[in-house]
């Protein structure tokens, strides 16, 4: 992340070929990186850091207004059954709302595959590099 290159290779997944790569192609101004040492590892790190947040606390005096069962959830009119897994993170299953007597099913199913986070620039070919690339090539 902290030395951008300037190009990304499209890569066919099927074939295991890649296609092209694409370059930063005009005038736009190519992106300046930092070229001071960066140790991510906290251990490894000189700066020091702000004091820590204050504790914030949150009460419920008449308890909380959901249930947890296993992994159902019940909270208001709603229940949903919650689970994950390494590609797609958070998934509700059988997701119903109450409505009378009748609990209606809204969704059998329903996830985030991926999120597309754009960093460095604007500009190609960094709009098509994204922090999260599980579903691109199977990897995070």
């Amino acid at each position: 992340y902290a030395h951008p290159v300037d190009m990304i290779p499209l890569v066919d997944m099927e074939t295991k070929k890649v296609v092209k790569i694409e370059v930063q192609h005009g005038d736009v101004e190519k992106m300046a990186w930092n070229q001071v040492a960066n140790d991510y590892d906290s251990r490894l790190q000189t700066v020091v850091t702000p004091d820590p947040p204050k504790p914030i606390n949150i009460t419920q005096p008449d308890g909380p207004s959901f249930s947890v069962d296993g992994n159902c959830i019940s909270w208001q009119k709603w229940k949903f059954r919650l689970g994950f897994n390494y590609r797609e993170g958070i998934v509700l299953h059988d997701l119903r709302f109450t409505d009378g007597d009748a609990m209606r099913p809204v969704l059998q199913r329903l996830s985030l595959v991926e999120m597309a986070v754009p960093y460095a620039d604007g500009n190609p070919p960094y709009t098509r590099k994204c922090a999260f690339d599980v579903g691109d090539y199977g990897l995070g």
